[in-house]
């Protein structure tokens, strides 16, 4: 759990958090800067990797719940009894140590943000007391009567499309409708390749500081290279990669053979007969997500960002279950 009160500094401009000079990025922040100053609720939707946590906190810095606290609830949870406790709160037996009160996100949040980080993966009865909430502002403790007020913006995320969950009946589409008040949509790295030597250079300076390197550029192949790669996981991996070759470079500049080698021979992996480059790529990712996993597919599906009936349909398309 995140427990932040984020204060609004009249000098400084939440949105400097993201490094970019695209279009596609500066016209999200102009779009997301009215946003903030809205009490409305925001379904933040992209790949793993492109920010959506940190848009869920900029947005809450740019409004007049700055003040207040900024709580995150990952709603990946194996037990329904613990997301409902670790949501709402649970009123327990007078004699338990902490005075019978667990006090919930919601109530931790109150005045501020919630955020609801991978809402997909919510069961379908706390998408039920959800709905609830939005439309009422108000909810229960687990094991308690008591009416409490729901005084907090809800911002949820999600890395895949809900739409194909509503359609598979895994999603409840009016949840869908009350969390899509004002829909934001992270682009992946790839549709901003003009913000990658700037996300780069910003991400040199800030491990070269951390590790005590001697690295002060990056050599023009190199950022080639950065620049023409697909980049799957997005700024995270981009941070990843300069971490990396900051550490194992041995001079004052990034130069290409400090780079991980998808980099270094873009648009080749693991040769499947008969596969174009994307469908190569996307083998590997599945095969690496199923073997991180131990072979849950369940498990897998959510490290993919996708429903675990399209993870089927696709090992079955990609001849992976042979």
């Amino acid at each position: 759990m995140t427990l932040e009160p984020i204060t609004k500094s009249k000098q400084h401009d939440p949105f400097e958090a993201f490094i970019g000079c695209s279009d596609t990025i500066l016209s999200l922040i102009d779009t997301v800067r009215e946003v903030a100053r809205t009490d409305s609720t925001v379904l933040i939707t992209g790949e793993g990797g492109t920010g959506k946590g940190l848009m869920a906190r900029t947005i809450h810095a740019a409004s007049d719940r700055s003040g207040k606290p900024f709580v995150t609830a990952n709603c990946v949870v194996h037990s329904r009894a613990l997301l409902h406790s670790e949501l709402f709160g649970e009123d327990r037996d007078q004699g338990s140590s902490d005075g019978g009160v667990k006090r919930g996100r919601f109530e931790l949040a109150s005045g501020g943000t919630l955020f609801l980080d991978e809402i997909g993966d919510i069961f379908p009865e706390t998408q039920m007391l959800l709905l609830r909430i939005l439309e009422e502002r108000t909810f229960e403790r687990v094991g308690g009567g008591t009416t409490l007020a729901a005084d907090v913006r809800l911002i949820a995320a999600a890395n895949r499309d809900l739409q194909l969950d509503i359609a598979e009946g895994a999603f409840r589409s009016e949840l869908y409708y009350r969390l899509n008040v004002i829909p934001v949509r992270m682009p992946p790295l790839r549709e901003r390749r003009d913000d990658v030597p700037l996300l780069a250079n910003h991400f040199l300076a800030r491990y070269v500081g951390r590790h005590g390197k001697p690295v002060d550029t990056i050599d023009p192949a190199a950022m080639e290279l950065m620049t023409a790669y697909s980049w799957p996981g997005n700024v995270r991996e981009l941070e990843t990669v300069v971490e990396r070759s900051v550490v194992l470079s041995r001079s004052k500049e990034i130069v290409p053979d400090d780079l991980p080698q998808a980099l270094q021979q873009p648009g080749r992996g693991p040769a499947i007969p008969g596969r174009g480059t994307l469908l190569e790529i996307e083998a590997v990712r599945i095969t690496e997500a199923l073997s991180e996993a131990e072979g849950n597919k369940k498990l897998a599906a959510r490290k993919l960002g996708i429903h675990r009936s399209t993870l089927y349909k696709k090992i079955e398309k990609l001849g992976l279950n042979r």
